[in-house]
C-alpha cells in the first residue's frame, strides 16, 4: 500500500496541533479573564497583575478578549460583581452571561516571602477545565509581572511556542553581543595598526632628518678646504692668503675627524 506524502504530512501536522494546542482543538471563539483571587496580598495588587495577564493574552490570542471595563458593565446590568466569584460554577455562570466560549480564572497567594499563582482556563459550555498553570515565585511582588507572560502563553496552549520564542531571543541576543564584540575587536585592531603605521612614519622621518644632518656635516670640511684654497690661489693679499691656509688646514683636520 502506497502513502501519499502530502496526506501523511497533513495528518502529522494535525496530530501535533491537537497535542500541543489544546485550546485551539477546543475551538476557542472568545475569551474573558476574571480578576484573580487575592490570598495574602491586596486586592488591587491582584487586579493589577490580572490586568497584566489579560493584556498579554490580548497580544497573543487571535480571538476576541472581553475588556475588564466591558465585563464590569455587563455584570452591573445583571446585578453581579467580579469580586467574590471564585468557584468554577460561579465563573462558568459569568462566562455564560458574558457570552464567551472560555474564561480564565485563578488566584495569587503569598506565604511568607513566597508567592503562588494558580490559573485555569474553563470551557464555559461544558464547565470543564481545559488547561491549568501554576507558578511559584520567591522575591518582591513586582517580580510577578514577569511570571504573567509565560502563564498567558501556557493558558492559551502555546507554552512550547513561547519557549521557542524565548530561545530565539536569547540566541539573537548572543549573536548581537558577538557582533558587537567582533566590531570592537576589529576597531581595536585597526587602531593599533594605524598607531604602528604612524610610529613607523615618524621613525622614518626622524631617520631621514638625522641622515640629512649627517650628510650636511660630512660635507662641511670639504667646503672649508675649497674656500681656503680659493683664498690662497686667487688673492694677492698676504692676510687673506694666510686666512686661506688656516681654513684649508681646518678643513683637512675636520675631514679627518668627521
Amino acid at each position: 500500500m502506497r502513502y501519499n506524502p502530502e496526506i501523511l504530512r497533513s495528518s502529522v501536522c494535525l496530530l501535533l496541533l491537537l497535542l500541543f494546542n489544546p485550546l485551539d482543538a477546543q475551538q476557542i471563539r472568545s475569551l474573558a479573564v476574571m480578576d484573580f483571587e487575592a490570598r495574602g496580598i491586596a486586592s488591587h495588587e491582584a487586579a493589577s497583575l490580572t490586568d497584566w495577564l489579560r493584556s498579554d493574552i490580548v497580544k497573543i490570542s487571535t480571538v476576541p478578549v472581553v475588556e475588564r471595563r466591558e465585563m464590569l458593565s455587563i455584570l452591573r446590568e445583571q446585578d453581579l460583581q467580579l469580586t467574590g466569584c471564585v468557584s468554577d460554577e460561579c465563573v462558568v455562570k459569568i462566562g455564560q452571561i458574558l457570552g464567551v466560549s472560555h474564561i480564565v480564572a485563578g488566584s495569587i497567594g503569598r506565604v511568607g516571602s513566597s508567592f503562588s499563582i494558580v490559573s485555569r482556563t474553563i470551557d464555559v459550555e461544558t464547565g470543564r477545565i481545559v488547561d491549568s498553570v501554576k507558578r511559584k515565585y520567591r522575591g518582591n511582588i513586582d517580580g510577578l509581572y514577569d511570571e504573567m507572560t509565560p502563564i498567558a502563553w501556557e493558558l492559551l496552549g502555546k507554552g512550547t511556542e513561547y519557549k521557542r520564542l524565548q530561545r530565539e531571543q536569547r540566541e539573537a541576543a548572543k549573536r548581537a553581543q558577538f557582533e558587537v564584540e567582533r566590531r570592537r575587536k576589529a576597531a581595536e585592531r585597526a587602531r593599533l595598526h594605524e598607531q604602528k603605521r604612524r610610529e613607523r612614519e615618524l621613525a622614518e622621518q626622524q631617520k631621514s632628518k638625522q641622515e640629512a644632518v649627517t650628510t650636511d656635516t660630512s660635507e662641511l670640511p670639504a667646503a672649508i678646504v675649497s674656500i681656503g684654497a680659493v683664498m690662497v690661489l686667487f688673492s694677492n693679499d698676504e692676510g687673506v692668503q694666510a686666512l686661506g691656509y688656516v681654513l684649508a688646514i681646518m678643513g683637512v683636520v675636520g675631514a679627518l675627524f668627521f
